[in-house]
């Protein structure tokens, strides 16, 4: 996995903050990653003013993610704070809120709760029914 911290450093100086242009940026490493078979986590920050949809706080347009396949936004309540909260949003994941507690000892954020759980495939129809018959067959084994 490749990682780049803000994105101002990959943006050109004479470059417009323009969708379209943000769209282009996030497209190429995209197509860099999918070509090359990696991941790539692009860091950026999120403006000071709040939002009832947490990704609306990215900085910059929505081109920014209007190509990448997922987000993260991490935030706290308080700069101070030791509790954080994931917003996990994705083209092919449902949509996850996890709460992270950091750890004064160890300075590690740690799993504290999962809002979402993910979604689980249902077993196949006919695994299940497989499995229906086994146990009605030991309930008609079993003595009464």
């Amino acid at each position: 996995m490749k990682r780049i911290s803000a994105s101002g450093s990959w943006r050109s100086k004479t470059q417009n903050y323009s969708y379209a242009n943000d769209y282009q940026i996030i497209t190429k490493l995209k197509s860099f990653t999918n070509n090359h078979n990696i991941c790539m986590l692009v860091v950026h920050h999120t403006r000071k003013q709040t939002a009832d949809d947490k990704f609306d706080m990215i900085s910059g347009t929505n081109g920014l993610l209007g190509t990448a396949d997922g987000a993260f936004i991490l935030s706290k309540d308080k700069r101070t704070s030791n509790n954080a909260t994931l917003e996990v949003s994705g083209r092919d994941q449902q949509d996850q809120r996890v709460y992270l507690k950091k750890n004064t000892e160890t300075l590690v954020w740690e799993l504290d709760k999962i809002e979402t759980e993910l979604w689980k495939a249902p077993p196949e129809p006919l695994s299940r029914q497989a499995s229906q018959a086994r146990q009605r067959r030991q309930d008609r084994a079993l003595p009464r």
